[in-house]
């Protein structure tokens, strides 16, 4: 992707902004569509609540821009069905990989980690078809329905829709003029 940038500085666009010049996006469309920035990066400083994907946050966007909340890559066996019985292939999904969150939203049964040490060179369909897929151990076999887990699902799936982190009310303290302000 890097090659197909003419920038000089094209070393230093994160991977996120990348991906949405090459899909033709805003790159804080691109942000909240698909990446698990919004999960990662919850707060922020006071005056640092940029949106998501915006050349201020391009630091927040190269550190956390493209990387997953868990290790690994999981799958839910009824998305790889409705995906494969619409397209010719199937697709990894954000809420598969939030920490804490061991049940497919959409479907609410168990997820299924992919068992390569390279998780992502091939796609959902793919692994499972080759066996290489195995259950997570969850404490129940379905999404709960309610209760503090039903709750936290709830608030992780939230956290992927904010375009932007809650600003905290502490701002950073920093010298101007040889004080401390």
């Amino acid at each position: 992707m890097r090659a197909e940038v003419s920038a000089e500085s094209a070393e230093e666009i994160p991977r996120l902004h990348l991906l949405a010049m090459v899909s033709g996006m805003n790159a804080s469309a691109y942000a909240l569509a698909h990446s698990m920035l919004a999960s990662q990066r919850v707060a922020s400083l006071k005056g640092q609540d940029f949106v998501h994907g915006t050349p201020e946050s391009a630091a927040f966007s190269k550190r956390w821009g493209m990387q997953a909340q868990r290790a690994g890559a999981y799958v839910c066996n009824h998305c790889i069905d409705e995906d494969l019985s619409r397209h010719p292939f199937s697709w990894f999904r954000r809420s598969h990989h939030l920490i804490g969150v061991d049940w497919c939203p959409e479907h609410g049964s168990v997820l299924h980690k992919v068992n390569a040490s390279r998780p992502f060179d091939a796609l959902p369909h793919n692994w499972r078809d080759e066996n290489k897929t195995s259950p997570v151990s969850a404490f129940q076999a379905s999404i709960p329905s309610d209760g503090f887990y039903r709750r936290y699902v709830d608030i992780a799936l939230g956290l992927l829709s904010r375009e932007r982190p809650v600003e905290c009310g502490v701002k950073r303290p920093g010298f101007r003029g040889g004080q401390l302000v």
